[in-house]
């Protein structure tokens, strides 16, 4: 026993316990002697003084011990479940003031420690920690995300930043959030528009069609295809019969895919207020049958 009240363990048991990787602080339970000699034997790794970790463990979680701090932005987000538009390309952790932690390839963010020793921060820390590392579109992509499926309230956000002046990008990403959004695709495009002065109403209920999911400036349909898009031929014979009924009504119908909004944006932009510009269609068409 260890002071008398728990049970030592083997040091991979112990570090499985933590997720992959601790600090020598957290491994009291460990027998002594225990992570030493399995540092020598090769099944524990010890890559900085007081840190050991095992070889399978996930290299952000390995980044949030190694700096002693919990994950956030993009690498929280991932961790709390919440869709982003691309993966991150590095590890972002959040590290109490005054720390001095430092590790290749992580951003410390020494705002202090938001949570109860998890190495993840909280989610609310994690959606307010956002703005100020992503784009504001995939900001406000990932709160919509987490309004959509209930994880935290508009209002308690709202109450977050507050005191903050309204041009701070955490109450600007706040106060787009919208959770009627249905997909990190319909946020960005969103997001987008807006800043371009458009007024874009999010999943417009269509008559004999149902919703779309952008209607913009009060015509345009714009409709945001991500990567499950038609799963069988039902669905397939269902969106054409959307974009007839669409066009019957005299709506003008933009269709582009997640790789137009993650790697050639400009030019989907571009193509959308050249549409704009054009004014909406005059003339019904009819369909036989």
């Amino acid at each position: 026993m260890i002071r008398g009240t728990v049970a030592a363990v083997d040091a991979v048991t112990a570090l499985r316990r933590l997720g992959g990787a601790g600090r020598r602080r957290e491994l009291r339970q460990v027998r002594p002697g225990a992570l030493d000699r399995a540092v020598r034997e090769g099944t524990v790794l010890h890559p900085a003084r007081g840190v050991f970790v095992l070889p399978e463990c996930e290299p952000a979680h390995r980044a949030a011990v190694l700096v002693d701090g919990e994950l956030t932005c993009e690498a929280g987000a991932r961790e709390h479940g919440l869709d982003l538009l691309l993966p991150g390309d590095g590890v972002h952790v959040r590290c109490a003031r005054g720390s001095e932690l430092t590790w290749p390839r992580v951003t410390v963010h020494r705002r202090g420690r938001a949570g109860d020793g998890s190495r993840v921060a909280p989610l609310l820390t994690v959606l307010l920690d956002l703005p100020g590392c992503l784009p504001l579109p995939e900001a406000v992509a990932a709160l919509d995300g987490a309004l959509r499926r209930g994880r935290v309230d508009h209002d308690d956000l709202r109450a977050r930043v507050a005191h903050l002046p309204p041009g701070d990008p955490r109450r600007r990403t706040v106060d787009l959030a919208d959770g009627r959004a249905d997909s990190v695709l319909e946020s960005v495009v969103r997001v987008e528009l807006l800043a371009r002065g458009r007024t874009v109403e999010l999943q417009h209920a269509e008559q004999g069609v149902g919703h779309v999911d952008l209607l913009v400036d009060g015509w345009l349909v714009v409709e945001l295809d991500g990567f499950a898009f038609h799963h069988d031929r039902s669905q397939f014979r269902e969106d054409r019969r959307r974009l007839v009924e669409l066009v019957r009504a005299g709506r003008t119908v933009l269709r582009f895919t997640y790789e137009d909004v993650a790697f050639a944006r400009p030019r989907m932009l571009d193509v959308i207020e050249e549409v704009l510009a054009s004014g909406p269609l005059r003339t019904r068409f009819s369909v036989p049958g």
